[in-house]
């Protein structure tokens, strides 16, 4: 899967559901909680075919639920865009 712009809110929903950071994460609401567990539990071409209509969410969780640099990236994307805004 191609790199794709990650949403704010994608990134901090994948950090908290996958990654277990209530820091930096945001609690999802129900349907996004249950598309993560899909998408965690889909065989490649059922998160191909979620990624149509959610590449960011999949792409966040796949950064989340893959190697500690993956995870770190995405922790430090959250990081940046967060402080950006409320300094």
């Amino acid at each position: 899967m191609p790199m794709i712009e990650i949403g704010t809110a994608d990134a901090q929903h994948a950090l908290w559901a996958v990654a277990g950071d209530f820091g930096l994460g945001l609690q999802p609401g129900s349907f996004t909680t249950n598309l993560i567990r899909a998408i965690q539990h889909a065989d490649p071409l059922n998160r191909a075919r979620v990624a149509e209509a959610f590449p960011s969410l999949v792409q966040a969780v796949l950064m989340a639920s893959g190697s500690v640099e993956a995870l770190e990236a995405l922790r430090t994307m959250v990081k940046d865009r967060t402080e950006a805004v409320t300094v």
